[in-house]
């Protein structure tokens, strides 16, 4: 296809799903999640300054 043919493809579909955790289960998870993210920040940000010095 020629390159003056081309047209960008726009997605504009956003929908609520919710806002809580229904079960414990759901709590938990969040949780150890975020907490798992938490974690790996810290040891990508104490890596790059490994690298730094």
């Amino acid at each position: 296809m020629p390159q003056s043919r081309r047209r960008p493809l726009v997605v504009n579909f956003l929908q609520f799903v919710g806002a809580d955790w229904h079960t414990l289960a759901d709590v938990m998870l969040a949780n150890t999640s975020a907490a798992m993210a938490r974690e790996h920040q810290e040891a990508a940000c104490g890596a790059l300054a490994a690298l730094a010095v």
